[in-house]
């Protein structure tokens, strides 16, 4: 069942500026994107969907102070909003990598934010996939829960090219050389992959012999790219 219902006076004010940064920006082109969409921010600090979108264009932006700020408004607003949660999460995260923190009490503090946005939507595959990185960024091994939440992401975005990258690659550092292909196969014969496409690349390896860490190694990838 869809419902249905007109845009509030702050969505319909910020919905050109969230389709642009909903295309695809980096740090550089989010810029003049969060200029235009910072003073709407302040205008409707009472719509939680106008906040939450302002919190994304600002963690695009590297503005990690006034993500933090309008994911903060969301959740007063509606504590129930995973998608709020999952924003404190990433600011958290951002905030521990750049300083290269390495207290596990800040990580378990910023992946709490994610178990919080994970009971309320357990099909959220962008968190599930954030917390599996969340160890990458930390520099540290993956847990097993870690894991089980990458397989539960691919399981839930087979379609998604990334996550399949990151899961074939885990898969494979682990020693389970049949998922891994099977997680690869479609990357690499992709009508928009390339003989040169790391899917590519690895199967390739994989096809010549070489298993777990040695294939990476010989394909040109790293452990951290399953993170």
């Amino acid at each position: 069942k869809v419902a249905l219902r007109p845009l509030r006076p702050g969505e319909r004010a910020m919905i050109e500026l969230r389709m642009r940064s909903d295309r695809g920006v980096d740090s550089r082109t989010a810029q003049p994107i969060l200029a235009k969409a910072a003073p709407l921010g302040e205008r409707y600090a009472d719509d939680p969907v106008v906040q939450g979108w302002l919190a994304e264009m600002a963690l695009d932006a590297g503005r990690y102070d006034l993500a933090d700020t309008a994911a903060n408004r969301a959740l007063a607003i509606d504590p129930k909003s995973a998608q709020a949660l999952v924003y404190k999460a990433q600011v958290q995260l951002h905030r521990a990598r750049e300083a290269k923190a390495t207290d596990p009490a800040v990580w378990k503090e910023a992946r709490s934010w994610l178990l919080k946005a994970n009971r309320l939507d357990p099909n959220d595959a962008y968190a599930l996939l954030l917390y599996y990185s969340s160890f990458g960024m930390a520099r540290t091994p993956p847990t097993d829960n870690a894991k089980a939440a990458l397989l539960r992401a691919h399981e839930l975005v087979p379609q998604d090219p990334g996550l399949g990258y990151a899961f074939a690659t885990q898969s494979l550092i682990d020693g389970r050389l049949d998922d891994a292909r099977a997680a690869l196969r479609p990357l690499a014969y992709s009508a928009h992959s390339g003989p040169d496409s790391p899917a590519a690349k690895l199967l390739a390896q994989l096809d010549a012999g070489k298993t777990g860490p040695a294939a990476l190694a010989a394909a040109g990838a790293r452990q951290e790219d399953a993170e």
